[in-house]
């Protein structure tokens, strides 16, 4: 027997992590969404529907114990055996690319799992406490930070995250080629231990990258300079992205692991910066974003 329904809307951007210097720091939400709903009827038996769609949605498993929104869910909140839960998802984030597609998921499994249990997801403190239980999922801090607070986010691992109050003076685009790479394999072309000139070389870069980003007085290509990653992440792209990253005259980085690239341009310059990327490969999709300025949203719907 059915008895009432519960509604919950969700809506979680994409986010491009690391922006050159700041590895597992710095990260940004930009205009690409997981979103959809969960309804929850009231029954004697369990039973959990997923319904996908959007990009790449072959790629998503009608199974609940394998798809990474309910999993998340029901970690933090187990069905105890009753009860009718239907998912109904919406991808728009390239799958395995770089591009947050993992970190979203585990975002929309915490916050959903929060409302249903009556937790808000909205000031700053909340939003740090979703975060902290979504790290403790998705070990990529620039991911679920900025997924979360929105905007540019700097994240400190499993202690805060924090988003810069500034607007972007640039307008980003995501360079998507097609391929994946999965993170726990670019990860592993990382060394393990770098040189204190290393370091110091990302810390000065890093620190410069929120600043160049809100205010065109600063060099963003300089300040996205970096030692840590990229030069051992290069290979892993297709040929035409590393020619391209290696002679760039804008703004570019490899967005998270990769394989995407994450490049600005002026304002001004959106039309020629989109014929030029364009131009570098038909392998590769550009996508013209939006920095998503109000991170993840729950709601229960009357």
């Amino acid at each position: 027997m059915s008895g009432e329904a519960r509604h919950f809307f969700f809506k979680v951007p994409a986010s491009s992590g690391n922006l050159g210097p700041g590895f597992d720091c710095l990260g940004l939400a930009v205009s690409l969404y997981l979103q959809g709903s969960l309804t929850i009827t009231e029954k004697d038996q369990f039973e959990c529907h997923i319904v996908n769609s959007g990009r790449d949605s072959g790629q998503l498993s009608n199974n609940y114990k394998h798809h990474l929104v309910a999993q998340v869910f029901f970690q933090l909140h187990p069905h105890q055996g009753k009860n009718e839960y239907v998912f109904e998802i919406n991808n728009g984030i390239p799958l395995g690319k770089g591009l947050g597609s993992s970190g979203a998921a585990v975002v929309a499994g915490v916050i959903l799992a929060r409302a249903v249990m009556g937790i808000k997801t909205e000031t700053l403190n909340e939003r740090v406490e979703a975060y902290l239980q979504a790290f403790k999922i998705e070990n990529n801090p620039d991911n679920v930070g900025p997924s979360i607070v929105g905007g540019l986010a700097c994240c400190c691992g499993d202690h805060f995250v924090v988003p810069y109050q500034y607007d972007i003076v640039y307008k980003p685009f995501a360079m998507v080629p097609d391929m994946t790479l999965p993170t726990e394999y670019s990860r592993k072309q990382l060394p393990p231990s770098y040189s204190k000139e290393d370091a110091v070389f990302n810390i000065q870069r890093a620190t410069l990258v929120p600043i160049a980003l809100t205010n065109h007085s600063v060099d963003l290509k300089k300040a996205m300079e970096d030692r840590i990653h990229q030069p051992y992440r290069l290979k892993l792209l297709p040929e035409e992205l590393q020619a391209f990253l290696k002679s760039a005259k804008l703004p570019a980085c490899i967005s998270g692991a990769g394989p995407s690239v994450l490049v600005f341009s002026a304002p001004e310059d959106v039309d020629q910066t989109a014929l030029t990327l364009r131009a570098v490969s038909d392998r590769v999709e550009v996508l013209a974003l939006e920095v998503d300025k109000h991170g993840c949203q729950v709601e229960e719907i009357s």
